[in-house]
């Protein structure tokens, strides 16, 4: 820690008396007595609570201005602490001496001021700060210098330099100007750096995690590791920017941390403080009768059903009892479980819809490429190069790639979704969207609960993909051949005359000088007026028709089947501006009974292009109506003024928005943000800000706290940068965060890619029996027909609810993935240490969503990190063991598209079976028409729309329930019974004795219906339904609780229904063993039908015939069997209808 001036004597005085004869309650010299135990233990360190400085009267004003100058108030009692182990201390041996010459340090904690780590900026520099949060990553342990030693090379004299000095320029005793440096003599101490992160439960919603990185010294190093929960004292400095950071923008700092003091709490849910009426409250619920079917509605009271999953979720957040053994093996208490559902079940959209691509629009049906496809049992899969438009967590729209196009089969009906400005989309029934609730808060529901007059969010700006306009010779690119472009796509047409191309459009006579203008660089101009209109036309020069046919390369087909090619979207603005002149010049025109300018777009991928040009320029949203040609964007008086002042920057504007844009009235604005209002009106009232300084009219805006019309962002921004400017000076109490919070959501609302459009109507409509999907790996939506759709919902709420709950995805965020990544530091240039997700959540639950498409590192990782609960990482120098005592609740999708019931669960998931063994138990989440569930679902979901539902509030409130798990996991560890142990024996029992009744009249392998790791499982979840009620012990109810959801998953996963059998070889080994021994059959007999055969080809009906008489096999099972064979490279396809062994070597 550098201090730049002298240590006032009085100062270490007063911190030496301080250490010295501060007493605690019980008059006990409380600091004195420790020294014996630092010089004992060779420690250099005495932590010292703020509250007993401040608490001691002589020190009051010091510990006041330790906050405010803490290095020389540090270095001082560190001095003070210095002398006072010399003084008292019994240094009586050579090693002692040489530990009493080292240095010393107070560090002190439990610091008044608490700092969020997003809010340090607004912290002056050197104010002494406590800060909390999660260690993200760790660098290896550096020397740093404090003094430099420098010896004369005439006369040997020592002389120390400061770091940051420059060498000495003469030696004091010979004035000799050269020396040497002298690392043996130089004084060094430790150095580490770590990175700290917010932790989730502090973020705002929708942000994403700050981090600031920290310096360790001395004894401080190595103290902490990846995944540890830190509260810790430090001094707020700056650095540099890297050389990266500041290129272009000048000279630029970044702020750190000087380290004082580092705890890693020991309490496990340090974060949920329970108070004596919560604990009056927890203790009450847990006598409720109905406390088991209360959590279970408490776990997403929005989805329908799935009781039996939602059981098996409640058992998880409280888990088992971690056992030690006496052999030092430590048996896990967590419980693990995995979800597989069909992608298709909820997320689907219809062929015709059109997806935004890096490679233009597409239709969904166009996604699934002939000949690269995979069969799955309900249709096809397709791998998808082009990257979509996706939404990010802060509501911004990105590129991003994804993974596989999915087209499946879909017997019911499609809804309609339908805007006010006029978009619509045709999805499956439960397809999510992204909606604003009255609240002013968004979040993701299914179609099926949407209902008119709610708002979803659509595309309102964006960040085109980088596209390339094709190589020319004759025409360029610019912002005059965009006008041209403009004006011959909607309607020009050719013919060819004696070899050459002439080109034909019908225009408005204003624009007969400015298209000849154009038009010169094509070939000849021919003008004809024929009334109030122009006749065209252009005998095209023979290179100059390919390059535009090379820029449009839709030109060729008829204008109904045109599209705006993609690097004109790209292009920058000035090309923007052109291109839209020319079109609205001849597509445009203005409706004297509406005020409104009005653009015609001949089908509806030009629909959309002209949205997204229209976006780029400022306008979001347009109204879109139908017309006889196709469709019309409808754009508003205060729109058309919008697009007049950008189109004027190049050339003369459109005559129909020169007519719409002067019908402008005040406050005429599309994009708004409904439903903010009320937050807006919260945030005014906490920060004592009158409406009068907001910005904003105050009639206008008593109407928009009011809710009686919604906020435009324009004006959301004004008033935001009020507020903003009112809340600098917080103090950093929880309250003060809270505000900070909600400001941060309205500025990322204020600043998203995403607009909000108003739902017009729904509608059932019939489908063509077909749908399609798109697996977005990290952000798990994409645009399509301008709405952000998809996503998950019943890991994210389990996280909510957890007391340490994280949401994330396979793929993961950082290098780190899920388990742990050693990554080169920029700032040391050395390897760091850096934290995935189940080291992040150590001791809470991580809910990982697509976990099956996990790297290959986290893949190879995971088998410990879910069994030992640790993760041991042993690259580039670094050796370490992190812990991941974590609950994983995972969801995967299957390898297929669909579960197939007639495969194991290792050859459904894509994943291998060492992992699939690791989890407690494995559900299935499935879409079958049921007539009674479907009336259920239905009832359900009306019932929530009309307001009458009270089954979507949850029966606990989330903050209780979270105070409940911690709780019970803090104080309660019940023990096995004799009778719940006779419950569990009995069933393991009762399943292993049906393997011995098949040995006798089974041949091979024997099916496992059960295995040591699920008589453990079982062990956990009776401790863990005992702990949910907080008893001390596991009764026999709670064992039986736990074998119903362990046949629940047997019935589910476990059951080879081709054998009629529970085999759980299909999650622990692969393939079911009836499956092994049939595909084993079925390959030796196509091996001698192969070997009878000339070509030894044989004909798949044949072989299918004969299996059946011969292997008494049913038809689809061996249908089923010969696509395995296939895909496992056993047999193949030589032509369409025939099968042919695969050579061996």
């Amino acid at each position: 820690m550098r201090v730049s001036e002298e240590i006032p004597e009085e100062l270490i005085c007063a911190y030496e008396d301080f250490i010295l004869t501060f007493t605690d309650e019980s008059g006990e010299r409380k600091y004195f007595e420790k020294i014996p135990e630092l010089i004992e233990e060779r420690k250099r360190s005495l932590r010292v609570d703020y509250d007993d400085l401040f608490s001691y009267l002589p020190t009051r004003e010091h510990a006041k201005e330790l906050l405010v100058n803490p290095r020389m108030h540090i270095e001082a009692a560190s001095q003070a602490l210095s002398r006072i182990i010399k003084r008292y201390g019994d240094i009586s041996t050579e090693e002692l001496e040489l530990y009493a010459r080292g240095r010393f340090h107070v560090r002190f904690f439990n610091l008044p001021t608490t700092a969020a780590i997003r809010d340090l900026p607004s912290y002056s520099l050197g104010r002494f700060v406590q800060i909390s949060g999660i260690v993200i990553r760790v660098s290896d342990v550096f020397d740093k210098p404090l003094k430099i030693a420098y010896i004369c090379t005439n006369c040997g004299a020592v002389v120390f330099a400061d770091p940051n000095e420059p060498k000495p320029k003469d030696c004091p005793g010979c004035e000799n100007p050269n020396f040497r440096r002298d690392l043996d003599r130089t004084e060094l101490v430790s150095w580490q750096l770590i990175r700290i992160q917010e932790r989730p439960e502090d973020l705002p919603p929708g942000a994403m995690p700050k981090h600031v990185d920290a310096i360790l010294l001395d004894d401080l190093v190595d103290e902490v590791k990846p995944g540890d929960r830190v509260t810790l004292t430090a001094v707020i400095s700056l650095r540099p920017a890297k050389r990266r950071e500041d290129a272009g923008y000048g000279i630029l700092f970044k702020r750190y941390l000087e380290v004082n003091d580092v705890e890693v709490p020991s309490r496990v849910y340090e974060k949920i403080e329970i108070t004596p009426e919560d604990e009056r409250k927890i203790l009450e619920l847990s006598q409720d009768p109905k406390l088991e079917e209360k959590i279970i509605d408490s776990i997403a009271p929005s989805i329908y059903g799935h009781r039996i999953k939602k059981k098996a979720i409640a058992l998880a957040l409280f888990g088992g009892n971690p056992v030690t053994l006496p052999d030092g093996t430590r048996v896990r208490g967590e419980i693990n479980l995995l979800f597989v559902g069909d992608p298709g079940t909820a997320k689907c959209i219809s062929g015709d819809t059109l997806v935004f691509t890096s490679d233009g629009l597409v239709r969904a049906d166009r996604l699934i490429k002939e000949g690269e496809t995979a069969e799955t049992p309900d249709g096809f899969i397709s791998p998808l190069e082009s990257r979509v438009l996706s939404m990010t967590s802060s509501l911004s729209l990105e590129w991003a790639a994804p993974t596989v196009a999915a087209k499946r089969t879909q017997n019911s009906d499609l809804l309609e979704i339908k805007t006010k400005s006029g978009l619509r989309i045709r999805v499956t029934r439960t397809h999510p969207f992204l909606t604003i609730g009255r609240d002013g808060y968004v979040r993701f529901l299914p179609a099926s609960e949407l209902k008119r007059g709610m708002f979803v969010a659509v595309i309102g700006n964006f960040q085109p993909s980088e596209v390339q306009p094709p190589v020319t010779s004759t025409l360029t690119p610019d912002e005059n051949t965009a006008e041209l472009i403009g004006m011959v796509l909607p309607r020009a047409r050719f013919s060819e005359e004696r070899g050459r191309l002439f080109l034909r459009l019908m225009l408005p006579a204003s624009l007969a000088d400015r298209f000849k203008e154009l038009a010169e660089p094509l070939g000849p101009v021919k003008l004809e007026a024929h009334s109030a209109a122009l006749h065209a036309t252009v005998r095209l020069k023979r290179n100059v028709a390919s390059d535009l046919f090379s820029l449009l390369p839709t030109l060729r087909h008829h204008p109904q089947a045109r599209e705006i090619p993609q690097w004109l979207i790209s292009a920058d603005l000035p090309v923007l501006r052109g291109f839209l002149r020319g079109y609205c010049s001849v597509e445009g025109s203005y409706l004297q009974k509406s005020k409104r300018a009005a653009i015609l777009a001949r089908n509806a991928r030009i629909l959309h292009q002209i949205r997204l040009i229209l976006t780029r320029l400022g306008v979001t949203h347009p109204k879109i109506t139908r017309s006889k040609s196709g469709f019309r964007l409808l754009i508003s008086p205060a729109q058309a003024d919008i697009l007049r002042k950008s189109l004027a920057e190049g050339g003369p504007v459109p005559e129909p928005l020169v007519k719409a844009a002067a019908q402008k009235k005040a406050d005429d604005q599309a994009d708004r943000i409904p439903y903010v209002g009320a937050l807006l009106s919260k945030l005014r009232k906490n920060l004592g800000v009158p409406r009068s300084k907001i910005g904003i009219p105050t009639p206008t805006l008593i109407r928009y706290e009011k809710g009686l019309s919604h906020i435009p962002r324009n004006r959301l921004r004004v008033a935001l940068e009020e507020l903003e400017k009112a809340a600098r000076d917080l103090g950093p109490f929880p309250a003060n965060r809270e505000i900070r919070r909600e400001l941060a959501y309205l500025r990322m609302l204020a600043e998203s890619d995403i607009a909000w459009d108003e739902i017009a109507s729904i509608r059932v409509v019939h489908g063509d029996g077909w749908v399609y999907d798109i697996e977005v790996p990290n952000n798990r939506n994409f645009v399509a027909n301008g709405f952000v759709i998809h996503n998950s919902q019943l890991l994210k709420y389990t996280a909510q609810i957890a007391p340490r709950g994280l949401y994330t995805t396979g793929k993961g965020a950082t290098a780190a993935g899920l388990t742990a990544a050693v990554v080169r530091d920029a700032t040391t240039g050395g390897w760091t240490l850096e934290a995935g997700a189940l080291v992040l959540a150590d001791r809470g639950v991580a809910c990982i969503d697509e976990f099956d498409k996990m790297n290959e590192n986290d893949r190879r990782a995971i088998h410990e990190a879910m069994e030992q609960q640790t993760i041991s990482i042993a690259k580039a120098g670094i050796v370490a063991t992190l812990n991941a005592r974590t609950t994983i609740i995972a969801a995967a999708n299957p390898k297929y598209g669909r579960y197939d019931p007639l495969r194991s669960p290792a050859e459904n998931i894509n994943l291998p079976a060492t992992i699939l063994s690791r989890f407690d138990l494995i559900f299935l989440i499935r879409d079958e028409p049921q007539e009674d569930l479907d009336a259920g679902v239905a009832g359900h979901i009306l019932r929530a729309r009309m307001g009458t539902n009270p089954s979507v509030e949850p029966a606990i409130p989330p903050d209780l329930l979270k105070k409940y798990i911690a709780y019970a996991k803090q104080r309660v560890r019940p023990q096995m019974t004799e009778e719940a142990s006779r419950v569990i024996k009995e069933f393991y029992l009762e399943m292993r004795r049906q393997v011995g009744k098949l040995s006798a009249e089974t041949e091979g392998p024997l099916p496992i219906p059960l295995t040591a790791r699920q008589l453990e499982a079982l062990i956990r979840l009776a401790e863990a339904r005992a702990r949910m009620f907080l008893r001390s012990y596991v009764t026999e109810e709670d064992a039986r609780v736990a074998v119903e959801l362990m046949r629940e998953m047997l019935s589910e996963v476990g059951l080879d229904v081709v054998a009629g059998v529970y085999d759980i070889s299909g999650v622990m080994v692969g393939p079911f063993m009836s499956a092994v021994k049939r595909r084993e059959e079925l390959l030796k007999l196509l091996n001698e039908m192969a070997a009878k055969a000339e070509s030894r080809m044989v004909s798949e009906e044949e072989f299918i015939r004969s299996a059946v008489e011969v292997l008494q096999i049913e038809k689809p099972v061996i249908k089923r069997e010969i696509r395995v064979l296939k895909e496992n490279g056993l047999i193949y396809s030589p032509r369409p209808g025939f099968l042919k062994p695969a050579a061996r070597p």
